[in-house]
């Protein structure tokens, strides 16, 4: 009776642990722009499988704010003004001469 009891209790907490993980990982799905109720689903029913898939996305926010960057610096190359950026050089990270 005893160790029924005790397997309950642990089956209880590992259940508790696996929710919250869940949901902390629909939380970052949620962050890198996807449903977080998929993410939660996929969490709970794959566990660390699914955490590390919840990882693994790519950002959709970083990939819309790089596409509208791209389509602006298109549109600016395109009117002929192409931007140009250099870099300063610092003193000490000059090669000598050979």
């Amino acid at each position: 009776m005893y160790g029924s009891d005790l397997m309950m209790i642990v089956l209880a907490v590992a259940l508790v642990i696996n929710i919250i993980g869940a949901m902390l990982m629909a939380k970052a799905a949620e962050e890198k722009g996807y449903t977080d109720i998929h993410a939660m689903a996929i969490c709970f029913w794959l566990g660390v499988f699914g955490y590390f898939y919840v990882l693994a996305l790519p950002d959709k926010k970083l990939q819309t704010k790089l596409d509208t960057l791209n389509h602006l610096l298109e549109k600016q190359s395109s009117n002929g003004v192409m931007p140009t950026y250099q870099a300063p050089v610092k003193e000490e990270y000059v090669l000598p001469e050979l």
